[in-house]
């Protein structure tokens, strides 16, 4: 399958099936990360992986360990949405070991750099999210 093909499959449960089963959210986790490979980049995929696994869509269950490695990659790519779930994983502990001033870090900076974009009147940005968690 090529790119296009397997984001059609990967994103169908948000945006084509209106109530998409546990299957229908197997093979978008399958298909992401098959794009992760094809395009290791791109942290949109790392980082809709890691929601999937961190809410358990794919197979019912919370899996905070791969989660917290999705968000990782995904932070490493500069998604903010996987920074700051990162962070919350951080400071719950989920996945992984407790780190306070590590997800204090995120979520200053990221907080920073989203005021800055709301102040530059780009109102989609993730200040709201940021400023919530702070």
């Amino acid at each position: 399958m090529d790119v296009k093909a397997l984001e059609s499959v990967a994103w169908a449960p948000y945006d084509t099936i209106k109530n998409p089963t546990q299957e229908d959210w197997l093979k978008a986790y399958d298909a992401l990360k098959l794009l992760t490979q094809m395009n290791p980049k791109d942290g949109r995929y790392p980082n809709t992986i890691g929601y999937l696994c961190y809410y358990g869509r794919h197979t019912g269950e919370r899996n905070y360990d791969e989660a917290r490695q999705w968000f990782e990659k995904g932070a490493a790519l500069n998604m903010i949405e996987s920074t700051y779930k990162l962070a919350d994983m951080l400071m719950n502990g989920q996945g992984g070991a407790k780190d306070g001033k590590r997800a204090l870090r995120y979520y200053v900076f990221l907080y920073y750099y989203c005021r800055d974009e709301f102040e530059s009147g780009k109102f989609e940005c993730k200040f709201a999210d940021l400023a919530l968690r702070l």
